[in-house]
């Protein structure tokens, strides 16, 4: 959520707090901010089909349970 900018305000200041005490956490922010970033530079002018998306966050969920 705050990589993609959904947070709340208090959410942000939560996190950002957070991994500046912890390194671990604050790697992996690091990484993940660096390659949407990447993605997005690449990838701006091409749309994805919404049936490509719905496959994705179908895999991501289905990860978290």
């Amino acid at each position: 959520m705050v990589l993609d900018e959904e947070a709340s305000p208090e959410e942000q200041e939560y996190f950002k707090k957070h991994i500046e005490n912890c390194m671990p956490y604050y790697e992996i922010y690091s990484v993940d901010k660096a390659i949407k970033e990447m993605i997005r530079e690449k990838c701006y002018d091409r749309e994805v089909p919404k049936d490509l998306i719905d496959q994705i966050k179908s895999k991501i969920f289905q990860g978290a349970e």
